[in-house]
């Protein structure tokens, strides 16, 4: 639908294959209260969740070492929590689309810059979420170890 000027991309997938894509691993913990309230806020009408998510895209080994192309969501997790309970509670729902936007990043270091660049709205409690304390600690090792 449209690139942005960081490369990003804005484009529509259904909501059943976007609940199918991992959270990124240096997203906060779950708040399922908050989820909660997401959930109640929009009843039945789940439909209403229909955009506002950011998904990531880089390369990293799989379990056999060989290099592959893994996508995760790294913004949006709540909402997408809510959609994924709706849709395993009641199989015969019907999909619909949603707006992503992709960016492709190159490394850990630049998911965590880029999270960090997007999720400014809740406070992240780094004291004590561990995802987020371990992040500064990868983009560090990355930096020193990561090198051609």
């Amino acid at each position: 639908m449209y690139t942005f000027h960081d490369a990003s991309i804005l484009k529509t997938m259904s909501a059943k294959e976007l609940v199918q894509i991992p959270i990124w691993k240096g997203n906060r913990t779950l708040d399922k209260a908050h989820a909660e309230r997401i959930r109640d806020a929009v009843g039945n009408a789940v439909n209403r969740l229909d955009s506002g998510y950011r998904i990531i895209h880089y390369d990293e080994p799989d379990a056999s070492g060989s290099t592959v192309r893994q996508s995760y969501l790294i913004d949006g997790q709540h909402r997408a929590h809510v959609l994924r309970e709706h849709f395993l509670n009641s199989l015969c729902e019907p999909d619909f689309p949603v707006v992503v936007t992709e960016k492709t990043v190159d490394s850990e270091s630049d998911a965590i810059e880029y999270f960090n660049e997007i999720n400014n709205v809740k406070p992240q409690r780094w004291r004590t979420d561990p995802a987020i304390l371990a992040n500064q600690y990868i983009a560090a090792l990355e930096k020193i170890f990561n090198t051609p």
